[in-house]
């Protein structure tokens, strides 16, 4: 399993919209095409902007998403809206105005805690099937144990030796934060007992 790590470098009111193009970009280098489709497993998917915005994007990808949210986790009506979670999927048909409906090459959207066993989750049965697990700023605001625990996830789901772990977040390089909103943030998450990872932490982990 490999790992790469990129650092978010602008912050703003509305990060899904805002950082979804560079994020693409680097997507595409990382997931070129090939003669099958590539599967990528999505873990925090929020509200779905990111993983249709990639399934337009890069076509030769089938997306994978999935989020944590106990309130919401029957999703099956293949529908979609903008809410807090893509596991928000609209309950009964025509709840919504204008639903929205799942381009072809993404999947309904999965519960998935990522700090619960994975074998006793609903990929249990999915080891070693993907060729990418994405997770986007989600690490520099949560405990460290689930950083462990995605890439134990990520271990156990993606393809031996070929498959990637692609992570996207406010990262330091080298005990280096930048820019300065990303200094001031991570002020904020200390005093409430959390800061921004290390790239190197990340790595020595992995290995």
């Amino acid at each position: 399993m490999s790992t790469c790590t990129t650092s978010a470098t602008t912050q703003s009111q509305s990060p899904s919209d805002r950082n979804k193009d560079a994020i693409t970009e680097q997507l595409k280098l990382i997931f070129q095409k090939s003669a099958v489709p590539l599967q990528i497993f999505e873990v925090g998917s929020g509200e779905g902007v990111h993983v249709l915005h990639f399934a337009k994007e890069l076509p030769h990808v089938h997306w994978h998403p999935s989020d944590y949210n106990e309130a919401t986790i029957q999703c099956h009506s293949g529908e979609y809206v903008n809410a807090v979670s893509i596991l928000d999927v609209v309950a009964a048909a025509g709840s919504a105005a204008q639903p929205l409906q799942l381009p072809s090459n993404v999947a309904d959207p999965i519960f998935f805690d990522v700090t619960a066993p994975i074998e006793q989750s609903l990929l249990r049965g999915r080891q070693a099937a993907f060729d990418g697990v994405l997770n986007i700023n989600m690490l520099h605001i949560a405990p460290w144990i689930v950083a462990v625990c995605l890439f134990r996830a990520a271990g156990f789901l993606l393809k031996p030796a070929t498959g990637l772990l692609v992570l996207y977040g406010a990262f330091s390089v080298d005990g280096v934060l930048e820019p300065e909103s990303n200094v001031q943030f991570d002020k904020k998450l200390k005093e409430k007992n959390r800061s921004e990872e290390h790239t190197s932490e990340l790595q020595s982990h992995h290995d």
